[in-house]
């Protein structure tokens, strides 16, 4: 699955999201699974899920990490898609 950096997302009603020290904690109640996100994963997810599009949330990540744009890109992209195939994010439809 591939993500176009126009992409947007929002969270399913079953995903509830907590900080916790510098992590955030997601549970996923329809499927009684939680899963921790590293300060990185949780900026991402933070992104995310304010309603920012790949893109822009690479844009805003790269002011903050020394890292190559195409690899942050790809590393994003990825995450996105693990968080889709794990039913903790989906697409959000154009209005």
């Amino acid at each position: 699955m591939r993500f176009d950096e126009t992409a947007c997302f929002e969270v399913p009603e079953s995903v509830h999201a907590r900080p916790f020290d510098d992590e955030i904690v997601l549970l996923d109640l329809a499927h009684g699974e939680y899963f921790a996100l590293d300060d990185v994963g949780a900026r991402i997810w933070e992104g995310l899920t304010a309603g920012r599009s790949l893109g822009g949330l690479c844009e805003a990540l790269l002011s903050s990490y020394d890292v190559d744009g195409l690899r942050l890109r790809e590393d994003v992209a990825s995450f996105a898609c693990d968080l889709v195939e794990k039913g903790l994010i989906r697409p959000r439809r154009a209005a």
